[in-house]
């Protein structure tokens, strides 16, 4: 049984989509968060798997999940995710 749970994120200038993924592929909490709530949240959560698209922050943000023990996937460059935009992966 997978028990890491997913935090997908859809990335901005100043609101941010999180969708949080149970390890059992159901969706558990959909939030909108600024940048500083974001940033906080972030630091609140468990490490986790964190999946968001390639933009021009997220390897910011990435550099900062991963010191804090998250695994990261980049949704546009995994081969699992190519052919699914963000939200499509969430659903499936």
């Amino acid at each position: 049984m997978n028990d890491i749970r997913t935090i997908a994120i859809d990335l901005a200038k100043s609101v941010f989509q999180i969708c949080i993924v149970s390890g059992r592929n159901k969706v558990s909490k959909q939030l909108r968060l600024s940048r500083e709530k974001f940033r906080q949240f972030m630091l609140e959560q468990a490490p986790s798997r964190v999946v968001m698209e390639a933009c021009y922050s997220s390897h910011y943000w990435a550099r900062l999940f991963q010191q804090q023990g998250h695994q990261v996937v980049n949704a546009q460059t995994t081969p699992l995710y190519v052919n699914l935009s963000l939200s499509q992966w969430i659903l499936r």
